[in-house]
């Protein structure tokens, strides 16, 4: 099939919601052909971008409601219970990922300049040994 112009690939684009298996399936082409015409094409990969971004954004609205829950308010706009409570895991996972940068994580890292702390060979004392053998090093 011949490439389509930008108004026709919008359109499908549009249509399947930027799903590139469905793209293909809807010009009768394999997924490769569409990728080929993403890499020639910016205004193409601009099209699919944009869903990809919006999916991104629901995601985002998706993880807000599981990290913060869904609060139960009375006609006064007073809290009175949750309808969702918040997700511990996911309020976890968003100052691991999200928050990492003002010190919320799980790991620490423990070098020193891409350097382990750790010596690379330590020296043990063994009493009781003959003169040449009472120290003993272990390369680690």
């Amino acid at each position: 099939m011949k490439k389509p112009d930008f108004e026709q690939f919008k359109e499908v684009a549009d249509a399947c919601q930027g799903n590139l298996t469905k793209i293909a399936q809807a010009f009768n082409v394999v997924r490769q052909t569409v990728y080929n015409w993403l890499a020639e094409e910016k205004k193409f990969r601009e099209v699919v971008n944009d869903y990809k971004m919006r999916l991104y954004d629901d995601a985002l609205t998706a993880a807000r409601a599981l990290t913060v829950g869904v609060p139960k308010v009375n006609e006064k706009g007073q809290f009175v219970g949750w309808i969702e409570r918040p997700d511990p895991n996911m309020v976890r996972y968003i100052l691991s990922t999200l928050g990492k940068d003002d010190g919320f994580t799980e790991r620490r890292d423990i070098t020193s300049n891409g350097e382990s702390i750790f010596p690379k060979v330590i020296s043990i004392g063994l009493e009781g040994a003959d003169e040449e053998d009472k120290e003993v090093k272990v390369e680690l």
